[in-house]
């Protein structure tokens, strides 16, 4: 549904609207005011609650109500919220659910003890969005760079904030996808580089001749 301008009272009616698609429409709407999106925070439509937790306009009471939501989509779309605060922030790196989890290790405003934390989580899919989130500490960045997981490997080759020293160790990970973000990390040291030049992979050889075009 396209957003039109809409005075305050008018969206705070439609709130309560007995459409689901006309509530999902006031939870997208910037102009919402506070009253509505703390009826919208209750909504019974999942989707619904799931659209006002991305919302710029939420307080802190608001996105309290929606960390604890039963839904663990809902959640998640909280814990990928830029300033949240740091109570919150630990609730939700410690949910149940991975997903939610996932969206907690790549929040960048996440404290770096509760991403070194995370860095043990059992799920791959979590340890390698702490992996590629430039706010983990160096000391997890290694560890994560010894992990079972291609994905998480990957994901610390990919970080912009990764060690030049363990570029270089990653330059020869067994795995070309790791290899690969290696060559395409935009500061690789020269040294990881001149490692990748005798790399048998095509994909590895054309990241390198891109960069030497570039």
């Amino acid at each position: 549904m396209t957003l039109v301008p809409a005075p305050p009272e008018a969206l705070l009616r439609m709130a309560t609207d007995p459409s689901t698609e006309v509530r999902l429409s006031v939870a997208g709407h910037p102009d919402a005011p506070g009253d509505a999106l703390s009826l919208l925070v209750w909504d019974p439509s999942a989707p619904v609650r799931a659209a006002v937790a991305m919302h710029e306009g939420l307080s802190p009471e608001q996105e309290d109500v929606l960390a604890r939501d039963v839904d663990p989509q809902v959640r998640q779309k909280v814990a990928s919220r830029a300033m949240l605060h740091e109570g919150l922030l630990r609730r939700l790196a410690m949910d149940k659910a991975a997903g939610v989890r996932a969206a907690s290790a790549a929040n960048p405003n996440m404290p770096a003890e509760i991403l070194s934390s995370l860095a043990a989580d059992p799920d791959a899919v979590v340890r390698s969005h702490i992996a590629a989130n430039a706010a983990s500490p160096p000391s997890v960045l290694h560890q994560l760079g010894t992990d079972s997981h291609v994905q998480v490997r990957q994901g610390v080759a990919r970080n912009p904030a990764a060690p030049e020293e363990l570029l270089i160790r990653l330059a020869w990970d067994p795995a070309v996808e790791v290899r690969l973000a290696v060559a395409n990390h935009p500061t690789a040291p020269r040294e990881a580089l001149r490692a990748l030049t005798s790399d048998r992979e095509p994909l590895v050889w054309a990241a390198l001749s891109r960069r030497t075009a570039g």
